[in-house]
């Protein structure tokens, strides 16, 4: 599999809502199995409705509070994965006028793996939660130990259990460091 260098481009008004979504966001949103996700599904909601942790939320307010505030370009790595594929990527969020925002996702590097069910948006999930960082998507195996998500699957006995755990999204102490001293 080769290296995909498309631009997944959205905008988002001073409100926090999103007002535009690049032409290659559908193929994306299809490439993660996530109709849901599609334009006509996301343009005008804020991006909070897909944010669901607090403590990743608040990551993402203070990453658009200091774009906004000096009117300059912050560029993050981060992954975004699908079941079969590692998405290595980098995030440059972009300042625009009247306190808008773009953000530019870039593919850097795919990395196929053997499907990995804990991921697909078919799963049937029970009540319990799984911790996984937003940003590498390692998955905490207790006591903030942090774990590639195969490697998590097999110490956690995931697939021994009746029903897969929800994923609760938040950000590892390594990465937010990693962030910060970009900033």
């Amino acid at each position: 599999m080769g290296i995909h260098r498309r631009r997944i481009i959205y905008r988002i008004n001073e409100a926090d809502q999103v007002v535009e979504l690049g032409e290659e966001w559908n193929d994306f949103a299809h490439q993660k199995d996530a109709p849901q996700l599609t334009k006509e599904n996301i343009v005008s909601l804020p991006i909070w409705h897909f944010i669901h942790d607090p403590e990743t939320r608040h990551f993402h307010e203070t990453l658009l509070l200091k774009v906004r505030r000096n009117r300059s370009t912050l560029s993050v790595p981060f992954r975004c994965d699908s079941p079969a594929v590692r998405r290595y990527m980098t995030m440059n969020i972009n300042p625009l006028p009247r306190n808008a925002v773009e953000y530019r996702c870039q593919i850097d590097r795919l990395e196929p793996r053997e499907s990995v069910p804990l991921l697909a948006n078919q799963t049937s999930e029970g009540e319990t939660f799984i911790r996984m960082c937003s940003w590498c998507k390692k998955i905490d195996c207790g006591r903030n130990h942090w774990l590639e998500v195969e490697a998590a699957i097999a110490k956690l006995g995931l697939f021994e259990l009746a029903t897969l755990p929800r994923i609760s999204h938040t950000i590892c102490d390594d990465c937010r460091r990693k962030v910060m001293s970009s900033m």
